[in-house]
């Protein structure tokens, strides 16, 4: 699953990132919330955590990365065909 999603979630509500790692707890910091950000995807377990910590279900994180993968197709065969 792709973690940039997680970004546009945090954003929406205008949640900063180290309002989210304080939410998250333990070790995590601004630094290690702008690394998973990053990454190309994101392991079930942490966007379990996110999406409690954000409040937000994580069945709707996963449709709009749906949503999103579905835009991008569309948008590579306008394109490309």
């Amino acid at each position: 699953m792709k973690a940039g999603m997680v970004k546009r979630i945090r954003e929406m509500p205008g949640i900063k990132q180290d309002a989210l790692a304080i939410e998250l707890g333990d070790d995590r910091n601004q630094k290690k919330i702008s690394l998973l950000e990053g990454k190309e995807t994101i392991e079930p377990q942490i966007l379990n955590e996110v999406a409690k910590a954000l409040k937000v279900p994580v069945q709707a994180i996963k449709i709009l990365m749906k949503r999103k993968q579905i835009h991008s197709l569309i948008h590579f065969m306008i394109t490309v065909l």
